[in-house]
């Protein structure tokens, strides 16, 4: 299950992508789950997807920009192991191109995309097909990215929920910071609805350092 799209078509959407706040993160989280997820989407931002695969491809991007860009989850493997991993949100994002391009020194399109080059004879090559790159590359979408277990080695298909794309937090926790953040810090709730996700775990974690340094504020 993939979805594909031009390089510039990502560009131009992304590009005009918001963060969204705590108010539409904890909205999004208290929708039942047999809510579409299009629909869903609309708590978060104006940007209307095309159909759900591509739903969850702007979820990953607002996650990207609002939260952080990695995603810990833990998958179960068939041999009963349980897998802990710190997933980069671009990990679901690859690029795809028409056969025929020539690839020089690089052993794969993907290197020649991600490879920092300071080697002037590699930056030759790659000069050398970047305008057959440019021309025929398309960003592929998938829901699924590919690990390994780390008991038994086997290859897992590891799959994000929508709830876990979008928040570290479960509205309980998010009404606890709220608690956290007006009883220690004088932040109305308004003010905390209207900080971004990452805004809000970075007033928590320098407020918890705070309580530590100053035992009386936890008293």
């Amino acid at each position: 299950m993939k979805y594909k799209k031009s390089k510039t078509w990502y560009q131009d959407r992304l590009d005009n992508l918001k963060r969204y706040t705590t108010k539409q993160e904890k909205e999004f989280l208290l929708l039942e789950d047999d809510v579409p997820l299009i629909d869903k989407l609309k708590t978060l931002t104006d940007t209307k997807p095309l159909n759900e695969l591509d739903a969850m491809a702007l979820m990953f991007k607002l996650r990207e920009i609002s939260v952080s860009n990695i995603i810990e989850i833990q998958q179960e493997c068939h041999c009963g192991s349980v897998n802990a991993y710190n997933i980069d949100t671009n990990d679901f994002f690859n690029f795809d191109f028409e056969d025929g391009i020539p690839l020089g020194v690089f052993e794969s399109i993907n290197d020649i995309i991600n490879t920092k080059i300071t080697d002037k004879l590699i930056l030759k090559e790659y000069n050398k097909i970047q305008e057959k790159i440019v021309k025929n590359a398309q960003k592929v979408f998938s829901p699924v990215v590919k690990k390994q277990c780390k008991k038994c080695k086997d290859e897992l298909e590891v799959m994000v929920n929508p709830n876990q794309i979008i928040s570290k937090s479960s509205p309980a926790s998010i009404y606890q910071d709220y608690l956290s953040l007006s009883y220690y810090s004088n932040f109305s709730k308004l003010d905390t609805d209207s900080m971004y996700p990452f805004e809000r775990e970075i007033f928590l974690k320098l407020l918890s350092e705070k309580i530590k340094e100053e035992p009386k504020l936890g008293g």
